[in-house]
């Protein structure tokens, strides 16, 4: 193709880059390969592009083949297309106001580079009033992520991303099983599309001898000083309130005796038991365990074998009552004997 300053080619996989004209408008796309000798075109001026005219290939010919016209997926709309689009030099909107709107309060935005364009917002912010480039929302009873956008006819143009009232906290990570006497941490998990809570509550609550709450980070630490059921609780606030409450439960066990090779944990036990098999440290050979799980009869339910470190065995569907773990040392004839609990 002749230019200004010489000749230039089409490379491979180039179809569909556009062919403008002086008003910088597309006016055609190339839908063929060119047509040179040299693979490399050393001679651009043997390189024949086919392009294909946007006036026509708009309407494919009025085909029936929607792979075949342009304005099925340019213009899916019942109104007529416009002949010609400028988009060259119009700078996009720019949207500005709080990012945390509150449930029945009013909120004024407002937007650069207006071109004619309206409003639209997601289900939980509400649109009182607009005014060209100014609207004023509210936010719903729905908290959540939320937004504002600039749109021209049915094409968002530019959307700005909000929170819409109180804090939402999805979890709490952390173990669920402590020894006594150990320290652990815990950290609530949010949405981080939303600003950052003013202030986190945290509850700590242990079976049968009452609960303590404090203000800190997202990230606590805890001590568990006895054996039972502890609950950790946590709730955020921000300017329009304060959020949910998430939890987890926590299960505090006795460390097994100082001559004992494991320790199990939790006990009752719900669904999942723990075994940290802890292999002399004198030991001169390797040795295998040999963990099972009997019934008051001495029926075996589980067996596995294990090298040191931590054992499960899934009691889910086991019935409630007492059971016996035996764990043989492949050396003595006779096992260590942890007394079990089911209970749900």
């Amino acid at each position: 193709m002749k230019t200004a300053n010489g000749f230039s080619v089409t490379e491979s996989g180039s179809s569909g880059s556009p062919l403008l004209n002086t008003n910088r408008r597309v006016i055609g796309q190339l839908f063929g390969s060119g047509n040179c000798l040299n693979m490399d075109c050393i001679d651009p001026s043997a390189d024949i592009a086919n392009y294909g005219k946007f006036s026509v290939s708009w309407y494919g010919n009025y085909a029936t083949q929607k792979e075949r016209r342009l304005d099925v997926w340019l213009h899916p709309f019942t109104a007529p297309a416009p002949y010609t689009l400028d988009g060259i030099g119009v700078a996009l909107p720019v949207i500005t106001g709080s990012k945390l709107i509150c449930a029945g309060t009013n909120y004024n935005f407002n937007a650069t580079n207006w071109n004619g364009y309206t409003w639209s917002c997601s289900s939980n912010v509400i649109i009182n009033s607009t005014s060209g480039n100014f609207v004023n929302v509210y936010g719903t009873n729905t908290s959540g992520p939320g937004w504002l956008s600039v749109v021209s006819g049915l094409i968002e143009v530019v959307r700005y991303n909000l929170w819409v009232g109180t804090p939402v906290l999805s979890y709490i990570t952390g173990p669920s099983s402590v020894s006594v006497n150990g320290y652990y941490n815990y950290e609530v998990i949010y949405d981080s599309s939303q600003p950052m809570p003013s202030t986190f509550k945290w509850t700590f609550s242990e079976s049968g001898a009452g609960a303590y709450s404090f203000n800190a980070s997202s990230s606590v630490g805890f001590s568990f000083y006895n054996t039972g059921a502890y609950q950790i609780l946590c709730q955020a606030t921000n300017s329009c309130g304060t959020g949910n409450t998430t939890a987890i439960g926590v299960w505090a066990y006795a460390k097994s005796s100082s001559n004992s090779i494991a320790t199990v944990y939790p006990n009752p036990v719900v669904d999942i038991l723990y075994i940290e098999i802890d292999p002399p440290a004198d030991s001169k050979t390797q040795i295998t365990f040999d963990v099972r799980l009997l019934d008051v009869q001495g029926n075996l339910l589980r067996q596995t074998f294990s090298k040191g470190g931590t054992v499960e065995f899934n009691v889910s569907n086991l019935p409630d009552g007492s059971y016996y773990l035996h764990i043989y040392n492949g050396v003595d004839s006779k096992p260590e004997v942890h007394q079990i609990a089911v209970e749900r």
